[in-house]
């Protein structure tokens, strides 16, 4: 599908690869073969990288809300680009987190995700459970970057995840990389602990003075 919008039986001028930045813009915003098609063409024309067939499958997975099981050097980074990007521009979404397990690699798909998608209309923030990131405007998609431990962590802080208003409860789209150590084999369970700046209780100095002397 994607070659033959490029073929010699389309008008020069309607071509997907000479189509103006506004008319792929256009494009997100058809069918979910136009978004594909879309989100393919910007990342050829942002990075010369033409997406293998197999990332666009496992892409169409994801959207189908299944698990994707991907081997290393497969590109499984541009997978979950093309599908926040796809996700991001549905009806009713409000916008899209993409989580991976450790800071490092937010940070380097938070700039990967800026570069290729800001010019294509998108809003990308990186997830700061200090500086919670902004809402999302209206019109424009939104991704929120960042580990599943910032999630919680503003969530503790705040009483609501990145893309949450407190009014309204639109519907976030996530992405976990890596979700067999994010959900099964990592510890989920955060705390927020307010006392740390005060002296113990002496009750519980106490038990700890005993463990030391014991040990």
């Amino acid at each position: 599908d994607i070659a033959a919008r490029s073929g010699d039986g389309i008008p020069e001028a309607e071509r997907l690869r000479g189509l103006p930045a506004e008319g792929v813009r256009e494009l997100l915003h058809g069918s979910a073969d136009d978004a594909a098609a879309a989100v393919y063409e910007w990342i050829r024309r942002e990075k010369g990288v033409e997406l293998r067939w197999t990332q666009l499958e496992a892409s169409h997975a994801m959207g189908r809300g299944e698990i994707v099981n991907m081997a290393a050097g497969e590109g499984k980074s541009w997978l979950f680009l093309v599908d926040a990007a796809r996700q991001a521009v549905l009806p009713g979404v409000g916008a899209v987190q993409v989580l991976t397990t450790r800071e490092n690699l937010a940070d380097r798909e938070f700039i990967e995700y800026t570069k290729v998608l800001g010019s294509l209309g998108y809003d990308v923030h990186r997830i700061d459970p200090d500086k919670p990131p902004p809402l999302p405007a209206e019109g424009r998609p939104t991704i929120y970057v960042g580990t599943q431990q910032e999630v919680g962590f503003t969530w503790l802080r705040t009483g609501l995840v990145p893309g949450q208003d407190g009014t309204t409860m639109p519907r976030i789209s996530v992405g976990v990389d890596e979700i067999d150590e994010a959900l099964m084999y990592s510890n989920p369970q955060y705390i927020l602990s307010e006392g740390v700046a005060g002296a113990a209780p002496q009750e519980v100095a106490a038990q700890v003075r005993d463990a030391a002397g014991f040990l």
